[in-house]
């Protein structure tokens, strides 16, 4: 195994996947418990800081999601 290019393929898989996971924490947070809640946002917030992102294509700003 190669964990460069498993790294850059995660990041690659993760970037794709912080649509629906800014989706599920801004529009379906109610369905999910505090602790999966929890678990979104820190998963967004690293990802977001890792690649950068400052705010949505729609000019939304992160902000509250990052906290």
């Amino acid at each position: 195994t190669n964990p460069q290019l498993y790294t850059t393929l995660e990041n690659r898989i993760m970037k794709e996947r912080l649509m629906p996971i800014y989706l599920k924490i801004t529009l379906l947070s109610s369905y999910y418990s505090e602790e999966e809640n929890k678990e979104l946002r820190a998963t967004f917030k690293y990802y977001v800081n890792l690649f950068k992102f400052v705010e949505s294509m729609e000019g939304h700003d992160f902000g509250d999601l990052l906290k």
